[in-house]
């Protein structure tokens, strides 16, 4: 079968490849063409069997594009990069629609292809820790100026820790080998956030308000999901506040254990399954049933 493989962002075609991965595991007669530069003109050439789009809702005009050529699409819906917390998928009328974490807590039917990814980076081996480290994680280049602001400023008050920041969407191998090498993270968006629960590395999330811009990371997404206050959320420009809970995450030992507990919860809520193989295969089905 013929494929068109859409990712919305480095980001997310890094997400995509373990899903192509399983693609391949179960057609072997496959024929995957990834992000072409003009998705209209290559729906309208190739005529895909299928259209697989992995995005926020920025990319809800390809999928309506896809729905308009009678083209079966399945888009997997990352909400976690969706700012100001935008979930409504009731403007696409498609059958496939996955969502990254579940909408309602009683849903069990999100496909959290990151979960897959960090558990594949996680077979590699990794250089020992020789000393405390701390990690910036962010997943919205937008972010940048504030990691480097928070990292110079926290550096200079606490040079016994090596702190470093780190762009998860550029190349999650080296956010995962990062997180294995942190004692604790600071977390500056909702992808991160579950980033640093997946790898099992303790947060506190930091956010930063705007006259201009609503910020949807004023609560981590983990305490919205249990439904209760585990990781801290501190305001950037309160430093020393920053700090001292850093410092709780690092020597607090009980403190640390409740938020590595939590962790295990939200995994549970989540899921930790091969979410990408069991997507492949229940897409593939669905396609042969329908032809």
């Amino acid at each position: 079968m013929k494929y068109l493989i859409v990712a919305e962002s480095h980001l997310c075609a890094q997400l995509s490849e373990i899903l192509a991965e399983e693609i391949r595991r179960f057609d072997i007669r496959h024929e995957i063409l990834f992000n072409p530069s003009n998705v209209t003109s290559q729906l309208k050439k190739s005529r895909p069997d299928l259209l697989i789009v992995i995005g926020s809702s920025k990319s809800f005009s390809i999928v309506n594009q896809a729905k308009k050529r009678k083209i079966k699409c399945c888009f997997f819906h990352q909400t976690l990069m969706d700012k100001h917390d935008r979930r409504n998928l009731s403007q696409l009328s498609i059958r496939k629609i996955y969502t990254d974490i579940p909408v309602k807590s009683t849903d069990t039917s999100n496909v959290f292809l990151l979960s897959d990814v960090i558990r594949k980076l996680n077979g590699n081996n990794y250089d020992e820790v020789q000393s405390t480290e701390v990690s910036i994680f962010y997943s919205d280049p937008g972010k940048k100026r504030l990691a480097d602001n928070l990292l110079k400023n926290i550096s200079k008050l606490n040079p016994d820790i090596n702190f470093n920041a780190l762009d998860v969407s550029l190349s999650l191998k080296e956010a995962v080998a990062a997180a294995n090498r942190s004692n604790a993270s600071i977390a500056l968006d909702q992808f991160s956030n579950v980033f640093a629960a997946y790898t099992n590395c303790p947060s506190v999330n930091v956010y930063q308000k705007s006259l201009f811009r609503k910020s949807n990371n004023e609560n981590a997404v983990i305490n919205k999901l249990l439904g209760k206050d585990i990781i801290s959320n501190i305001l950037a420009n309160k430093t020393g506040v920053l700090i001292s809970e850093i410092k709780k995450v690092l020597h607090d030992h009980q403190h640390c254990a409740g938020i590595m507990q939590s962790y295990q919860e939200l995994k549970s809520l989540i899921g930790i399954q091969p979410f990408a193989r069991q997507a492949a295969q229940e897409i593939i089905e669905w396609i042969d049933e329908d032809n």
